[in-house]
C-alpha cells in the first residue's frame, strides 16, 4: 500500500506545483491592484484548491471542532505545527491572517513572491532578539488593521510524538497588544507528515480551544495555559483517533 499512496501523492504534488504557478503567477500580478482583502481572498483560493485537491488525490479529510470559540475580533492563534496542511487550512479559517514565518520563504520563486503579498511576519532566525522585537511591533500593527496574527510557537515543523519547545513570542505579543490567545491543536502529522514526500489517507481532526485573556495573568501565566492547553488536547486527540 506504500507505493500506492506515494504514487498518489506525486499525482497530487504534480496538481499542487500547477497550481502554485497559476495562482501566484497571477497572484503578483494583480496584487498591486488590489486592497489587502481583495488580495488575501484571491490568493488563499490556492489553499482550498489544496485541502480539496489533497482529499481527492491523497484521501485526506478533515474535522473542525470548538469553532464557536472564534471571537468576532482578531487575536493571537497559537497552534502545533506538524505539517504544511495546517498552514493551507487555518488561513482560510481566520480572515484576513498575517502568518509569522521564517523570512526565508519569501524567497521562494512564485510561491514566496505571492507569500509576500499576504504582509507575513518574516522573522530572521539567527537574530532572536531582534525577531522578537519585530514580531511584538509588526504583530501590534497587523492586529490594529483587522488581521488575525497566526503563530507557531514550536517555531518549525515537528512529527507526531516529538516535542519541541513552545517559545514565547505569541503570548509576549498577545500580552502587550492586549488581546487574548486562541489555542487550536490538530493530527496533520498523521495524514501529512513532515519532511515525507508520501501522504496517508484518514481524517486530520482540529480543535480550537476556549479563548486565553490577559486579564489577570502575566505573558508566562498566558504563555503556560495556552501551551498546556495545546498539549492536552493534542494527546487526547491521538489518543481519540487510535482507538
Amino acid at each position: 500500500m506504500h507505493a500506492v499512496y506515494f504514487l498518489r501523492s506525486l499525482i497530487f504534488y504534480a496538481g499542487y506545483a500547477s497550481a502554485v504557478l497559476i495562482f501566484g503567477g497571477i497572484g503578483c500580478l494583480v496584487a498591486p491592484w488590489l486592497t489587502l482583502r481583495r488580495r488575501y481572498w484571491f490568493l488563499t483560493r490556492f489553499n482550498y484548491f489544496v485541502l480539496w485537491w489533497s482529499r481527492v488525490a491523497c484521501g485526506i479529510r478533515y474535522q473542525l471542532e470548538g469553532a464557536e470559540h472564534i471571537p468576532p475580533q482578531p487575536c493571537v492563534v497559537l497552534s502545533n505545527h506538524e505539517s504544511a496542511w495546517e498552514t493551507y487550512y487555518l488561513a482560510t479559517l481566520f480572515v484576513p491572517q498575517s502568518t509569522v514565518l521564517k523570512k526565508e520563504l519569501l524567497s521562494i520563486p512564485v510561491f514566496g513572491w505571492a507569500l509576500r503579498r499576504l504582509h507575513p511576519i518574516a522573522i530572521d532566525r539567527q537574530r532572536p532578539t531582534h525577531a522578537l522585537k519585530q514580531l511584538v511591533q509588526q504583530g501590534k500593527t497587523r492586529l490594529e488593521n483587522g488581521s488575525w496574527v497566526m503563530i507557531f510557537p514550536e517555531g518549525t515543523r515537528v512529527r507526531p510524538g516529538k516535542t519541541a519547545k513552545f517559545n514565547k513570542g505569541g503570548a509576549l505579543l498577545a500580552h502587550q497588544a492586549g488581546v487574548p490567545i486562541l489555542p487550536v491543536a490538530h493530527t496533520a502529522g498523521v495524514c501529512w507528515p513532515a519532511g515525507s514526500v508520501t501522504k496517508y489517507p484518514g481524517l486530520i481532526r482540529v480543535r480550537i480551544g476556549p479563548l486565553i485573556t490577559g486579564e489577570g495573568l502575566s505573558r508566562d501565566e498566558m504563555h503556560e495555559r495556552a501551551e498546556q492547553w495545546i498539549r492536552t488536547a493534542m494527546a487526547e486527540l491521538k489518543q481519540d483517533s487510535q482507538g
